[in-house]
């Protein structure tokens, strides 16, 4: 299941800090504007795309 799709006080996931340039950061700030996202949510949404991708997470569309 999808963090997205978790209610507030279910998801119990770990945590990462990532330190990253500034260029990286405005644009992730700016994704999260547009799609009204937290940057963490943002960035924890390109992650899985990005995992996705690499067929190292499976695709929630895939499981229906």
């Amino acid at each position: 299941m999808l963090v997205a799709q978790m209610g507030r006080n279910e998801y119990k996931g770990k945590r990462v800090t990532v330190t990253m340039p500034t260029e990286v950061f405005d644009a992730l700030e700016k994704l999260a504007k547009k799609e009204t996202r937290s940057n963490s949510q943002a960035a924890l949404f390109l992650i899985q795309e990005g995992l996705r991708e690499r067929k190292l997470i499976s695709d929630p569309d895939s499981e229906k």
